[in-house]
């Protein structure tokens, strides 16, 4: 619970960023899409960019497509956006983004992914608070939505949906207190002498995740207090979920992997504590039924963190408009113990698969 009001009283200090419709940018900026087999999603998050409220001659968007097997390199030409094709013997996002950053003519860099889409006013909202304070990593706000599909069922939604929230808060309240714990590289942005400073991923890049993480602890290492968390709903960027059980399982393994990265023992700390917080929940619920005195153990800890994350999902819910998702916010609880023993071994015992490649825990690439 002291956990939960660190990041709640980070949260709420953290001010809401109001950009100004009459606000005149001056940075030049490189929006990248790393995109490998998204012919199905590629033409909305380029459609999305090339409609921003931002002066044309400021920005411009760059696709590096990873060897995908697909149509996505043409449809991309075919929006007429600048596209280019990792060379052989490079794969992986993180090499998509070092390459792109090479060819960029930007001052600040800005990644997304290639299942995304934005409001008219998201680059120069984060171009706007860019300018208006002393960050040169900024991470911003991303929420789930929806897609239909006859396997998409409203637990596995909604679970997702308030989990993502709740990432998000804490990315905002451990960075109030510049104590970085997540990023998420759909909506994500740096400086490109900062990037280039730093020799990119270098040192950083055991894992192929972690573009964003791993960077923003690298930078927050020779830099402490450079990243800030972009608290504007006109910021936000909206992205599909899993539409499986089979395709969350996947994702998540994919960006737990990340975790071996972290090189912060206060973070590993803090994994391991939720993990066996988790664990004891389950052991206490199970004994229990043989020994009733074991109910107060397992109420203390399931309803202590029911009550000190329901204040959590109350604030994001707020703030992403999805009140009403707060109704699942009981069995989504039910899941997220589950999901937490769960991933917590599969991260370290099982591959992913990600975009038709295969990763063991080694991370190796098959």
């Amino acid at each position: 619970m002291g956990l939960m009001q660190f990041y709640s009283w980070g949260w709420i200090l953290t001010p809401l960023f109001e950009p100004k419709s009459t606000y005149l940018p001056q940075s030049k900026v490189t929006v990248l899409v790393p995109a490998r087999n998204e012919a199905s999603n590629i033409a909305q998050v380029l459609l999305s960019l090339k409609a921003q409220n931002y002066p044309e001659a400021l920005y411009e968007i760059l696709v590096i497509d990873d060897h995908s097997d697909d149509s996505t390199a043409a449809i991309a030409l075919g929006l007429n956006v600048k596209t280019i094709t990792l060379p052989e013997g490079l794969q992986g996002k993180k090499a998509a983004i070092t390459y792109g950053v090479a060819l960029s003519s930007g001052n600040l860099i800005i990644t997304t992914d290639a299942d995304c889409q934005m409001g008219t006013n998201w680059l120069s909202t984060i171009v706007q608070y860019y300018e208006q304070h002393n960050h040169r990593v900024i991470t911003g706000p991303v929420s789930f939505n929806r897609i239909a599909s006859p396997s998409n069922n409203s637990l596995l939604h909604y679970f997702q949906s308030l989990d993502l929230m709740g990432l998000m808060f804490i990315t905002a309240g451990s960075l109030r207190f510049k104590f970085p714990h997540m990023a998420n590289g759909a909506n994500f942005a740096f400086e490109k002498k900062l990037f280039t400073a730093l020799n990119g991923y270098s040192g950083i890049d055991n894992t192929p995740t972690g573009d964003d993480i791993l960077f923003l602890l690298k930078a927050h290492s020779h830099y402490p207090g450079c990243a800030g968390f972009v608290k504007a709903k006109e910021a936000i960027v909206n992205t599909a979920s899993a539409n499986s059980w089979a395709a969350f399982w996947q994702q998540r393994r994919r960006w737990v992997s990340k975790s071996d990265g972290f090189g912060d023992v206060r973070l590993t700390a803090i994994l391991v504590f939720y993990y066996f917080y988790a664990l004891l929940t389950v052991l206490f619920g199970i004994t229990m039924f043989f020994k009733p005195l074991f109910f107060l153990p397992f109420g203390i800890l399931f309803f202590g963190k029911l009550v000190s994350e329901v204040v959590i999902m109350a604030h994001a819910a707020a703030f992403f408009g999805k009140m009403r998702e707060l109704l699942w916010f009981i069995p989504a609880q039910i899941v997220h113990i589950y999901y937490v023993l769960r991933i917590g071994i599969e991260a370290k015992m099982f591959k992913y698969n990600w975009k038709g490649r295969s990763y063991t825990q080694k991370h190796e690439t098959k």
